[in-house]
Order: structure tokens, then C-alpha cells, then sequence
């Protein structure tokens, strides 16, 4: 039968004891936690601060907001968990007394199981002898109250793993507190950024900014070498950094870094550095950079590789000086081009990019011009103005990448100078004297560059300070035929061209161009050509010398080609002989000499040496053909000479129609023909019988036609020298009735005076 009790109840300090242990537990587990949350958060912020300092002091940059947020969601979810873990999960578990009476017997072995059997132990344990278990249980009970009246429960709890829990938060808290008060200035730009996720950046020791590039870009012809240019504050309590180092990467994948060198000492509160090495010397591809100077990092440059402007056509527009009396020219630049000086000069140019300005200079001074171009076009337009002199321009082409052009465009443009007219003159049948009343016929031409206005005729007399112009009609250029008659001047200006015998007069053409671009005239002029002013009779006695020394070089190649035939007639005999049958070679006794210093060739019997004689044949037509041509040069000589002769005669006014057509029909007529027909036929027998000399059957015919020929030639020429001499007598003949008549003229005049003396004598008387 059961006990009419359900359980014995534990004593009030058994039960006070365990409750007291309880709240030990839950008061160990709160601070435990707390202090293991408070060591995360501490130990977050120095780590977050680590992470975003660090970078910095050594010339890196802050974390961005992102990474900061996501920083910051890290360390809450952590806190979170470790709040739930450490603290509230541990608070709200149910503590049973049986593990408050477990943990007490492990603490404390003397309880020898009395606590947990008391706590644990119901009466309903033992239903076969429930008066005995009720007595057991109360003894346990009564044991127990007695032993835990001298249990102390904060020794059941292991306090050293919370003192360094505490030890740790406290160590952060005094950290925190410590950095707040010390660095406040650091903790509030902290505390910003890493809670309120502000952007506002970390103090830096140095301050680093890189020169000439424009929001951090710039753009540099391909090819081109790139200085880098870094200034450094140097105003600040540390002193400016003695290396800054820039780190690059090019589009290729290339990374590196290099240092930059001082440029100097500090100036105006900076200090310089600069770098002009790889991988910015001649770039063929973008390069991204930062510059880091001590804990300053000047980050995000980068340089652009584009292709540089040139110019790919260029333009003139040209005004010509009004006195050229030309359209405007149009047309495009080449190297070489010329202008004439004056020209007033537009050039027009089209560059390979769009420009934004073009920078013209003269290489000859010291003379410049900014060209802005508008709209940013690919054309501009350069107003060079007048052309006085040969010029060069060098453009320089800024594009609108702010990209100058690699080389300097040279244009270089030629001024011609407007020379004076070019006059060259000959005198056709006029020596160097000529009578009053002569006809000067003149040959050649009148050149200019543009335009000749006007051209003369000009006659000086030096003795007597005078000179005399007769225009001729002007064009640009053409030949000069023109002649100019003294006695119809003389008709027209009797004062002014009257002429003496005596007088030296000095004969030129000259010409004037329409040059007007300062006070100086170009004026052109032929060669001064002197002139004796002579009777008719002194100009006939020269003229009658100078047929006397053309006779008797006549007479001189007429000897010659006599000589000539007769050395034909030598090779045709050698010929014959040649054409016998060869006989027994004999040694010959007696040689005989040619008159031109050669062995000549003996007969039949006296030939030794076939090869020589075949040898001197060949000399004999060679030498054969030489005397021939030079006979036809002399020959035409001397027919020019008689008709210049001739020429002079009548441009002169001295001529006969007799002396005329002895001179043309005999002398002048039958020496062309033989120079036009005889000898040209001459001399090509003569060719074919040096080509046929190794036949001896075949040139023989040929070698006697040359003789023939020849012969024919000497019997002209000796006509036409018998006619010289018969002019020579008509000569002597004139000569004598001009003597004849000079003396009676000069016994005319004694007698004159004669009377005229003895007139003056019976006046006196």
C-alpha cells in the first residue's frame, strides 16, 4: 500500500543553494557572452581600420563604400550570432536541479552522492518496500542539508576562461577608449566611414598631384616619348617624398613600376619630379598609371596613343602681279613650285583629323601665325600674302585630341624673279664695217619670262655721244627677223642719222619687260656689236681682200684633192696587181718610198707580205675618205664666205648686178652643188670601197667609179677657181678705174683750188 506521502521535499537551504547556482550560471554565461561580443566588436573596428589605413600609409587608397558596407553586414551578422550563441540561447536554457546537483557532486566528491540521490530520488522508487525507501530518502536528505550548509557554489564555476573573456573586452574597450581620446581626430573619420559609410578620405602626410593631364587623360601620337611630370606639397610637416614611384599597366597586359626622379629642389612650395623612360618612350599603346609619394596615391591616369594630324593635300590660291596680266592661279602644292614674285598666296590644307588650331611659322624669320580652326574641321585656311622672295612656312597641327602633328609640314614656295627680256642677235651678211647708207638685216630672238612691252634697235656713236632707237614690233617670244636700213632713217632724220666714214658706232637690240613692281625697269640687251662706218670704196677693198685670202685657201684644198685622186689612182693600181697570180716571193733590192713616209707596194715579184700590202690598201681608202670629207667642209666654207660676201655687197649698197651674178652663177651655185650632190656621192664609193678592199676582183670597178668621181669634182672646182681669178682681174680692173677716178676727182679739186687762188690773187691786185 502506497505512502500516504508523494515525495519527501528537500530542505530550504538545499533548495536556496541550488537556486543561488543557478543564478551564478546564468550571471557567468550573460557576461561570458557579452564579453565575447564586445571583443568582436572591437576587434572588428581595429581590423576594419587596419584594412582601410594600412593600404593608405603606404600609398594605396581607402576601402570604397561597397566593401565598407559589406564590412560592416559582416561584423553585425557576427555580433548577431554571437550575442544569440553566447548570451541569449545560454540565458533562456533550462537548468534542471538534477545538473545543479550533478555539477555540485562533481565539484565537491564528499556529498558522496547524497545531493543528486535526494534530488533525484521519488518514493514511488521502490513499490515493494515503500517504508524502506521512505527512510533511505530521508537520510539521504538530512546528509545532504548538512554537508551544503558548507558548500561555497562559485567554486564549482570555472572562472578563468571568463576572466580572459573580460581581459579581452577589456583590453578593447580600453583600446577604443584610448584611441578616442588620443587620435580623436582619426577615431571621428573612422567611426564616419566605417558606420556611416562616409566617403571622407584619410589625412595624408604628402600631397602628390601629376601635371598636364587634363581630367586625368591625356593623348600622345603614336610613337611619340612622354614625359611624366609630378609635383609634391613641400609646406607640409613631412617633408615631400624623395622618390615617387609610378605604377602602370599598357593595354597589352604589361604591369610594372619605376621611380621618378627630383627635378631640383623645392620651388614656390612644390617639389618636382619627373620621368621620361619606358613604357613611355615612343608609345604604340595605352598605358594606365597611379603615382604613389609616401601615403599619397594619385591614382586613375591614363594616356591615349592616337595617331598624329598631317596634312594630306594642300592648296594655293595665287594673284599674279597685275603686269602679267594672268587669271588667278589654282592649283596644288609640290615641292618645287614656283611663283612669280609678287603673287599675293592663299593656301588652303586638309588635315588627316579634325584640328582645333594650326601653327604656322616662317622658317626664313621670326614671323608666326595661330589659326583657330572652327567647327573643328579637317580644312583651314593660311592668308600667306605677298611673295617677294623664295619662303617656307612649317605647320604644326594641334587636333582636337590636343595631339601636335610628329614633324614640322614644310612648304616651301620659289619666287622668280621676272627677269629681263633675253636677246640674242646675229648679223647676217654685215662684217665689221659697214657704209652710210647700209641695211643691217638681224636674226635671232627676243625671250622674256612673261611679256616683253616693247624692243628697238639702238645705235651709238661713242665719239660723239649719241644714240639712236628705232622700235621694233614686241611680242612674247619670237624669232627676230627684222632688219634696219640706215638710209631711210637717214631720209626720215637727216640730223640724227647722218653718218660719216670714220665713225665707230656700237649696234644693239634691246628689249623692256612690263615689270612694275618697283622703279627699277628690266630692261634686256644683246651683245654690243661694233661697227667701222666706211666708204664704199674702203668697203669694197676689204671685201676684195677677203676673196683674195678665199682663193688661195681654195686654191690649197683644190691642191689636196688633187693629192687625194692621186692617191686613188696608187690603190687602184695595187688593185690590178693584186688580182695577178702570186708568184715565188723574191727578196727585193731596191724599195721605193711614197712621198707620205709608207713603203709602197712593188710589183708582183718585189711583194713579200700580202697581209701589209692588204694593210696599206686599207690606209690608202681610209686616208682617201678623210681628205674627201675634209674637202667638203672647206669647199662649204668657202661658199658661205663668197655669200656672205655677196651679202655685204648688197646690204652694203656697193654691189653690181654684174658682180652679183658672177659670184652667184660661178662661184657661190657651182660649190653648193658639189657640196649637196658630188661629194656626198664621193664619199659613199669611198665608204663602199673600204668595205669591199678584201676582194680585191669587187673593189677594183668600185676604186675606179671613186677616181672618176673625183676627177669630175677637181674639174668643177678648177672652173669655179679660174672664175675667182677672173673675178680677181675683174677686181684689179675696178681697182684701176677707181684709181683713175680717185685721181682725177683729186686733180678736180687741186684745180678748183687753183682757181680760186688765182681768182683771190687778182682781187687782190
Amino acid at each position: 500500500m502506497a505512502s500516504p506521502h508523494s515525495k519527501t521535499a528537500l530542505p530550504h537551504s538545499v533548495s536556496a543553494m541550488l537556486s543561488r547556482l543557478k543564478r551564478q550560471i546564468r550571471a557567468y554565461v550573460a557576461i561570458d557572452g557579452l564579453a565575447r561580443l564586445v571583443t568582436w566588436l572591437i576587434a572588428a573596428y581595429w581590423i576594419g581600420l587596419a584594412i582601410d589605413y594600412l593600404p593608405v600609409a603606404v600609398g594605396s587608397t581607402e576601402l570604397p563604400r561597397a566593401a565598407r558596407l559589406v564590412l560592416l553586414i559582416l561584423v553585425s551578422t557576427m555580433a548577431a550570432f554571437l550575442l544569440m550563441r553566447y548570451v541569449v540561447w545560454r540565458i533562456i536554457a533550462r537548468i534542471t536541479p538534477q545538473s545543479l546537483a550533478l555539477l555540485l557532486e562533481r565539484r565537491y566528491p564528499e556529498l558522496d552522492d547524497t545531493l543528486i540521490t535526494a534530488v533525484a530520488t521519488t518514493p514511488e522508487a521502490d513499490s515493494a518496500n515503500p517504508e524502506l525507501h521512505e527512510a533511505m530518502l530521508a537520510r539521504a536528505v538530512t546528509l545532504a542539508e548538512q554537508r551544503a550548509r558548507t558548500l561555497d557554489t562559485r567554486q564549482v564555476l570555472n572562472y578563468r576562461p571568463l576572466a580572459r573573456n573580460l581581459a579581452f573586452a577589456l583590453m578593447g574597450v580600453a583600446s577604443f577608449v584610448g584611441f578616442a581620446l588620443v587620435a580623436q581626430d582619426a577615431f571621428a573619420i573612422w567611426t564616419r566611414r566605417y558606420l556611416l559609410l562616409s566617403d571622407e578620405l584619410w589625412p595624408r602626410r604628402a600631397y602628390v598631384e601629376v601635371l598636364d593631364f587634363a581630367e586625368g587623360r591625356r593623348k600622345i601620337a603614336e610613337g611619340n616619348d612622354l614625359v611624366i611630370r609630378v609635383r609634391a606639397a613641400a609646406d607640409r610637416a613631412t617633408p615631400p617624398p624623395q622618390v615617387c614611384t609610378i605604377y602602370y599597366q599598357t593595354d597589352g597586359g604589361e604591369r610594372g613600376r619605376v621611380h621618378m626622379s627630383l627635378d631640383g629642389d623645392p620651388s614656390e612650395g612644390f617639389q618636382y619630379y619627373r620621368y621620361e623612360g619606358q613604357p613611355f618612350q615612343g608609345m604604340l599603346e595605352g598605358v594606365e598609371f597611379d603615382v604613389v609619394g609616401l601615403d599619397y596615391r594619385a591614382r586613375g591616369y591614363r594616356v591615349d596613343v592616337v595617331a598624329s594630324p598631317s596634312i594630306v593635300e594642300l592648296n594655293l590660291v595665287a594673284e599674279l602681279p597685275a603686269y602679267l596680266a594672268q587669271p588667278t592661279r589654282r592649283e596644288q602644292w609640290r615641292p618645287g613650285l614656283s611663283l612669280p614674285a609678287g603673287s599675293t598666296l592663299t593656301l588652303q590644307g586638309r588635315a588627316s583629323k579634325r584640328l582645333q588650331q594650326v601653327r604656322v611659322a616662317s622658317a626664313d624669320s621670326a614671323d608666326e601665325a595661330l589659326i583657330d580652326v572652327s567647327g573643328d574641321s579637317e580644312n583651314f585656311e593660311f592668308s600667306a600674302g605677298r611673295l617677294d622672295v623664295t619662303t617656307t612656312w612649317q605647320f604644326e597641327l594641334l587636333d582636337t585630341d590636343d595631339v601636335q602633328s610628329e614633324q614640322p609640314y614644310r612648304v616651301t614656295i620659289n619666287a622668280m624673279e621676272d627677269l629681263p627680256p633675253q636677246v640674242e642677235i646675229s648679223l647676217r651678211g654685215i662684217g665689221t664695217a659697214i657704209t652710210p647708207q647700209a641695211t643691217i638685216p638681224v636674226g635671232g630672238q627676243i625671250t622674256d619670262d612673261y611679256q616683253v612691252k616693247s624692243s628697238w634697235f639702238q645705235v651709238d656713236v661713242p665719239d660723239k655721244n649719241i644714240t639712236r632707237r628705232v622700235d621694233l614690233p614686241t611680242n612674247r617670244i619670237r624669232p627676230l627677223d627684222q632688219a634696219l636700213d640706215l638710209r631711210a632713217q637717214r631720209a626720215d632724220a637727216p640730223a640724227d642719222w647722218e653718218l660719216g666714214a670714220g665713225d665707230k658706232v656700237v649696234f644693239s637690240v634691246r628689249a623692256l619687260d612690263a615689270y612694275d613692281l618697283d622703279d627699277t625697269p628690266h630692261l634686256g640687251q644683246s651683245d654690243d656689236l661694233p661697227l667701222d662706218v666706211v666708204t664704199p670704196d674702203e668697203l669694197l677693198a676689204l671685201l676684195e681682200a677677203r676673196e683674195l685670202n678665199l682663193k688661195r685657201r681654195f686654191e690649197q684644198t683644190l691642191s689636196e684633192l688633187v693629192e687625194t685622186r692621186d692617191g686613188l689612182l696608187k690603190l687602184t693600181a695595187e688593185l690590178l696587181i693584186a688580182q695577178e697570180p702570186p708568184k715565188e716571193p723574191e727578196r727585193s733590192t731596191n724599195e721605193n718610198t711614197a712621198l707620205d713616209g709608207e713603203t709602197q707596194v712593188g710589183t708582183g715579184a718585189d711583194s713579200v707580205d700580202p697581209a701589209r700590202d692588204a694593210t696599206l690598201r686599207l690606209l690608202r681608202a681610209q686616208r682617201a675618205q678623210q681628205q674627201a670629207a675634209k674637202a667638203q667642209q672647206e669647199v662649204d666654207g668657202v661658199a658661205a664666205s663668197f655669200a656672205d660676201i655677196r651679202e655685204e655687197l648688197i646690204n652694203n649698197r656697193v654691189d653690181t648686178p654684174e658682180r652679183n651674178e658672177r659670184l652667184q652663177t660661178k662661184i657661190i651655185d657651182p660649190l653648193n652643188e658639189a657640196v649637196g650632190q658630188a661629194f656626198p656621192a664621193w664619199l659613199q664609193q669611198l665608204a663602199e670601197l673600204e668595205q669591199q678592199l678584201n676582194s680585191p676582183d669587187t673593189a677594183l670597178p668600185t676604186a675606179q667609179l671613186s677616181v672618176e668621181r673625183a676627177n669630175e669634182i677637181i674639174l668643177v672646182l678648177q672652173a669655179v677657181l679660174d672664175n675667182m681669178l677672173e673675178l680677181e682681174s675683174y677686181n684689179e680692173l675696178i681697182d684701176l678705174v677707181r684709181s683713175i677716178l680717185s685721181e682725177q676727182e683729186s686733180l678736180q679739186k687741186d684745180t678748183e683750188a687753183e682757181r680760186k687762188r688765182a681768182a683771190r690773187a687778182l682781187l687782190e691786185e
